[in-house]
């Protein structure tokens, strides 16, 4: 298991964007991916686990 190397922290206000996001259904599949691989980053996730559950590849996730 790899140790984090980066913790992700985000406001209240980045995080209502972020998710907002993920429901509106306008912005491309690229940039949901990315915001919900940052929420799940934010809420302490490990890499692998958040690959998983986005069906990603963990270098998507630490490049992110």
């Amino acid at each position: 298991m790899m140790v984090k190397r980066y913790r992700v922290t985000l406001t209240d206000e980045e995080r209502e964007r972020l998710e907002g996001l993920t429901r509106r259904g306008t912005a491309s599949v690229r940039m949901v991916r990315r915001a919900q691989t940052l929420l799940l980053a934010a809420e302490e996730e490990r890499d692998e686990d958040i690959a998983t559950a986005l069906r990603i590849g963990v270098a998507t996730v630490e490049r992110t």
